[in-house]
């Protein structure tokens, strides 16, 4: 199956991007509006808002799969890379987590704070 651009990691899936191009649907907004007010029955602006508003997560993944069956795409869910970042103990800790790059500008700043701790006195109890 050929995509307009190709996943690196995994052949059979599209490319991942960012600007929705797999997913566009050029149908007027106006008439996708008055259809969700006629099939649920709603007849004013103000509980058609309030319609969107409770049920925004369903209609995201109901628009989602419909145009991932139109445009014959399979759903591709992407595994997240994130993780939260690594809060360190002080400026003595010298402990380095997993992805913890050493630089020089960071080397320089660090060795720096360091001998200013050291000026400080320290409160004893």
């Amino acid at each position: 199956m050929s995509y307009i651009t190709q996943n690196n990691a995994y052949t059979k899936y599209p490319g991942v991007l960012n600007d929705g191009r797999l997913f566009t649907d050029y149908t007027q907004n106006s008439i996708k509006n008055e259809k969700i007010k006629n099939d649920y029955g709603i007849g004013t602006n103000l509980a058609y808002r309030e319609f969107l508003v409770k049920h925004a997560d369903t209609i995201m993944k109901r628009n989602f799969s419909e145009m991932t069956l139109l445009n014959d795409t399979p759903i591709f869910v992407q595994e997240t890379t994130y993780t939260t970042p690594h809060k360190f103990s002080g400026i003595s800790d010298t402990s380095r987590p997993k992805g913890y790059s050493e630089s020089e500008l960071k080397s320089v700043y660090l060795s720096r704070e360091k001998l200013n701790d050291l000026r400080k006195r320290k409160f004893i109890v």
